[in-house]
């Protein structure tokens, strides 16, 4: 039974040269046939496993799309001046919080310093030692030492309107390390937009206006190397500030900032292990590794190199005993604490902390700034901009520089200190760039059956006849291990049983 069903198999298998094995005339074309067939499942195997390879790297395809909408969400702006105090806000009392030896080389030692050939090193220095003194302050010191709203911005229009109170001023600060303080403007609270932030017009004419006076002359000494604002449109404001997702602008330029948004949609992968992209996480990866690293620090040096991040400063204490409830430790105060945080600092650009697996997420919207810069203000210009420095600053800026006409020192000093800014949507359209799977199972599936077709004959049907013939197999195997038992006869029926096998077997005599 199992070598007919074998044989008959042969004779009806759609898989090609099988049958040409069996009911071929002479031997040497059996075995030609034989060693085909058996190539041609060699190479069904091999591409098998290297569609399967292809297959498990996921690899995944990118598409652009330009998408046209009727209103468009408005970006938040995050504006800092790089200046992150003012020299003459600073406290200079010898012993004041633990920042004599700060202060006194900011204050009284910087022309001692600039005689004795300063070094790069020694400058970065300070300028780190000042910094981790600031994030360790209290916000509402921190803003005793800052620039005043009034004073840094002196005027903020949106779409032609004035900027409303609570869009932006003092209670939308936001706090840096670089930069001290900064302030965002929040679209959904002007007046005028809606809650969404959306609005239906692109251009300058609808966009956000600012009037910037950066007061480079109270620039600290040693800590600002350079005097202008770092303007950031941003989807949203997170823990951290990204300065590479904005733009620098320098004093005396009117800045032209058009921004592009973007949405970027990835997949996530099938390794749920090490997937691609995060779907539960909107943290992106600049936080991520931001907040590693602090807390690499924070375990290396035992301290916090931005303190203020864990909003456990206290108003009523000292800072050098300061120390944040969870885990006992402090800011980084101490020329100890520096060395240990530019050491760490030093080994991040070459690696990242142990234990940092950051991950974008899967969907990201952000947006792109162009800016183009043209000089501010122009002669006729001048006498408007130095009205409103008088009106804002408390004591006035001096119109007079040595040497220099009245209209002169003024073009002068107000190209030194201030800077407009426009940013506005350059369009109402977006970016989507997507990600999808690039060979799914279907393609896996579709690409087997290709190469079975191609090197042998292999299709569906080709599968049925096998099942078929495993069946006929299993069926005739079972009926061997479990032959039919004759039937019990009834008591007396012995002797016609008997007399009935010997007659069966006179038959084969």
């Amino acid at each position: 039974m199992g070598k007919t069903a074998v044989a008959e198999y042969v004779d009806y298998a759609t898989i090609h040269g099988v049958e040409r094995i069996k009911n071929s005339p002479f031997a040497g074309f059996k075995i030609l046939w034989l060693i085909a067939l058996c190539g041609s499942l060699g190479m069904i195997t091999f591409q098998v496993v290297m569609l399967y390879r292809k297959y498990d790297s996921t690899p995944v395809s990118t598409s652009m799309e330009l998408k046209t909408v009727e209103k468009m969400r408005f970006p938040k702006v995050v504006i800092c001046n790089t200046n992150p105090g003012q020299t003459t806000r600073l406290p200079v009392e010898s012993g004041e919080s633990g920042t004599e030896n700060l202060f006194n080389i900011i204050h009284f030692k910087y022309e001692e310093a600039i005689r004795s050939n300063l070094t790069l090193e020694k400058a970065v220095t300070v300028a780190e030692s000042f910094k981790l003194w600031l994030s360790s302050l209290p916000e509402s010191l921190l803003m005793a030492y800052s620039q005043p709203f009034d004073e840094f911005v002196l005027s903020c229009a949106f779409a032609g309107n004035s900027c409303s109170p609570s869009s932006i001023g003092n209670h939308s600060t936001f706090r840096t390390y670089d930069y001290g303080l900064c302030y965002v403007f929040d679209p959904k609270k002007q007046d005028g937009i809606s809650p969404s932030a959306e609005v239906s017009s692109s251009g300058q004419r609808f966009g956000l206006e600012l009037l910037l006076n950066v007061d480079r002359d109270q620039s600290i000494h040693l800590v600002t190397s350079s005097d202008g604002v770092l303007i950031c449109p941003l989807h949203d404001v997170s823990e951290y500030l990204d300065a590479d997702s904005g733009v620098f602008v320098p004093t005396g330029f009117q800045a032209n900032i058009a921004v592009s948004k973007s949405v970027t949609e990835s997949v996530p992968g099938k390794n749920n292990e090490s997937p691609m992209c995060d779907e539960t996480s909107d943290t992106s990866v600049h936080d991520c590794l931001s907040d590693c690293r602090q807390k690499n620090i924070a375990q290396r040096c035992g301290c916090y190199q931005q303190f203020f991040m864990l909003d456990k400063v206290k108003v009523d204490s000292q800072l050098s005993t300061t120390l944040d409830n969870d885990t006992d430790y402090r800011p980084c105060l101490s020329s100890k604490d520096l060395v240990c945080i530019l050491k760490a600092l030093d080994e991040f650009t070459n690696s990242t902390p142990s234990g940092c697996k950051c991950i974008s997420p899967c969907r990201n919207e952000f947006f792109t700034p162009e800016i183009t810069l043209i000089s501010f203000p122009n002669e006729k210009y001048t006498p408007i901009v130095w009205a409103l420095l008088a009106a804002k600053i408390q004591d006035g800026p001096h119109p007079y520089e040595h040497g220099r006409t009245r209209l002169d020192s003024m073009i002068f000093k107000t190209r030194e200190n201030v800077i407009r800014v426009r940013i506005y949507l350059k369009a109402l359209s977006y970016e989507v760039i997507k990600e999808s799977y690039a060979y799914e199972i279907a393609n896996f599936i579709s690409d087997i059956g290709g190469q079975l077709g191609l090197w042998a004959g292999f299709s569906v049907l080709s599968i049925l006849e096998l099942v078929e013939l495993m069946f006929l197999l299993v069926a005739k195997k079972e009926k061997k291990e479990n032959p039919t038992e004759p039937a019990r006869n009834e008591p007396g029926d012995n002797d016609i049983s008997l007399d009935t096998h010997k007659t069966e077997l006179s038959d084969f005599d």
